[in-house]
C-alpha cells in the first residue's frame, strides 16, 4: 500500500509540474508617461527601458499598464480607442483606484492588428489635451 500512495502521489504531483510548463502567462507591459508639452498636448511614453512607446508592441494577451510619472501632468482622465479603429482590449482601459494610472487586458485574438487610441489628460494649468500613440499587437 505505501507503494502505490508513493506512486499516485509522484504522479500527481509530476501532473501538476507539467501543468506550469504548458501555461504561459505574459507579463505585465507597462508605459510610463514620463512628460508633457502643454503647447502642443504631446506626451512622451517609454518602456520599461526607456525607449518611445508612442508605437507600442506587445503580443496578444497581455496586461498592459500606463504609469504617469510626471508632475507637469495634472491627471490622466481617459484612455480609449479612437473612432474607426479595432478595439484591442478585451478589459479596459480603465483607471487603477484612485491613482492616476490605468491599465487593460489586450484581447487573446487581436493578433496583427493595430489600434490608434487617445489619451485624454489635464496639464497642471487646469487645461485639457488629447494624445494619440498606437498599439500594435503581435
Amino acid at each position: 500500500m505505501p507503494s502505490t500512495l508513493f506512486i499516485l502521489l509522484f504522479t500527481v504531483a509530476s501532473f501538476i509540474g507539467n501543468l506550469g510548463n504548458d501555461i504561459t502567462v505574459p507579463a505585465i507591459q507597462v508605459i510610463k508617461i514620463t512628460g508633457s508639452d502643454a503647447s502642443t498636448g504631446t506626451l512622451t511614453l517609454e518602456d520599461v527601458n526607456g525607449n518611445p512607446a508612442d508605437n507600442f508592441q506587445i503580443a496578444a494577451g497581455s496586461k498592459i499598464q500606463w504609469l504617469v510619472k510626471s508632475n507637469s501632468i495634472k491627471d490622466v482622465t481617459n484612455i480609449y480607442a479612437k473612432p474607426d479603429n479595432p478595439n484591442v482590449f478585451s478589459d479596459g482601459p480603465q483607471r487603477r483606484g484612485k491613482s492616476q494610472n490605468w491599465g487593460g487586458q489586450i484581447d487573446d485574438n487581436a493578433g496583427g492588428q493595430e489600434e490608434s487610441y487617445n489619451i485624454d489628460w489635464v496639464d497642471e494649468s487646469g487645461n485639457g489635451h488629447t494624445y494619440d500613440p498606437k498599439i500594435q499587437v503581435k
